[in-house]
């Protein structure tokens, strides 16, 4: 009943709608096309402005950041290759330190003998031992590959390059 309503309604007002809603169209015509002129003139005065003095000052400034920001990227490209060459050098460095000191002989006391390893970042490197006693003093070096030596290690020495080996 109410839809049978309301479209009586229509059919009796139809030309009244009509007018009103040619009225609402060409108002938000006009609207539309004020717009339109306020944007354009807005865009000339943009333009107007970045193609005058302004906007050689602001040419100058984007190319003197762009040169800028080129030469940082150079700078960071280098750096990084330099990083990467001393990170292979400190690899190859001796980097873990074992240390025991010892009695060597049992007439000799206060732990003058020692067993010193130095190994880099592979477990690759050299243990030096040094055995005191009373009449002279001997120094061994051994090769240390992979935390192993292709010469027997004595007690002390392994405990050096173990503790190298942990670091």
């Amino acid at each position: 009943m109410l839809w049978q309503t309301v479209v009586d309604f229509a059919y009796h007002f139809q030309a009244q709608i009509m007018l009103g809603a040619s009225a609402l169209v060409i108002a938000l015509l006009a609207s539309v096309f004020y717009l339109i002129r306020k944007v354009g003139k807005l865009s000339k005065t943009s333009l107007q402005a970045v193609d005058g003095q302004m906007g050689q000052l602001l040419r100058q400034e984007l190319n003197k950041c762009a040169k800028d920001l080129s030469a940082a990227s150079d700078r960071i490209e280098g750096l990084q290759r330099h990083n990467k060459e001393l990170k292979a050098q400190q690899e190859q460095c001796m980097q873990r330190i074992g240390f025991v000191r010892f009695d060597a002989f049992d007439d000799v006391g206060g732990e003058q003998s020692f067993a010193l390893a130095l190994l880099n970042a592979d477990n690759n490197g050299v243990v030096i031992s040094n055995l005191f006693s009373r009449v002279d003093s001997r120094v061994y070096a051994k090769r240390i590959n992979g935390g192993r030596s292709e010469h027997t290690l004595s007690e002390e020495e392994r405990e050096a390059v173990e503790q190298a080996s942990k670091v």
